[in-house]
């Protein structure tokens, strides 16, 4: 009966990943995995039509599109990720994704990104006065939208958790889960 008690406040969070042709593999599969395992239940996303495919940077996974971005209601859902890769470039010029990235903020629902991922953050003008991190390639783009850079391995600034490449991969899911408790 003690065991119940490690329990007792947890609650299951419907987290949204947005992903399009060419994410990163790894940080897309480890995040949903470690979410997965705890409890949580993850929903894939994408501008594509539901049940079609989205295939890795490197092809070595494809997965299905579970609700268009077109079909989201922000309010179903606690939390949004983005992973990294080329699929950011691709979602970045996508207006659906943008509104969608906009309103989650506006609901002050958290939002994460890895690696390339906060490109979509920059192109939706939500990260004005906000700290952030990714990708160093992207360092210029982060600040000239208006956030501030900093090369660390996992920020959460007022639930904008962001983090610079697989090898962080362990402190932006503990910092996503610390988020969600």
């Amino acid at each position: 009966m003690k065991y119940l008690k490690l329990f007792e406040n947890f609650q299951i969070k419907k987290i949204l990943f947005l992903v399009e042709d060419g994410f990163n593999y790894q940080e897309y599969l480890e995040t949903i995995r470690a979410l997965s395992i705890m409890g949580h239940e993850c929903v894939i996303s994408s501008p594509k039509e539901i049940y079609t495919q989205v295939k890795s940077s490197s092809n070595e996974i494809k997965i299905l599109v579970e609700i268009p971005v077109k079909e989201v209601e922000v309010s179903n859902f606690d939390l949004l990720i983005i992973p990294g890769g080329s699929s950011p470039s691709r979602l970045k010029q996508n207006k659906e994704v943008l509104d969608l990235v906009r309103e989650f903020n506006k609901q002050q629902k958290p939002i994460a990104a890895i690696c390339h991922g906060p490109e979509v953050l920059a192109e939706s003008g939500i990260l004005k006065a906000t700290k952030v991190t990714g990708n160093p390639e992207i360092e210029d783009l982060l600040n000239k939208s208006g956030g501030s850079f900093e090369n660390k391995k996992v920020v959460n600034d007022y639930g904008i958790i962001t983090s610079r490449n697989p090898e962080d991969l362990p402190y932006f899911i503990e910092e996503i889960q610390k988020t969600l408790s």
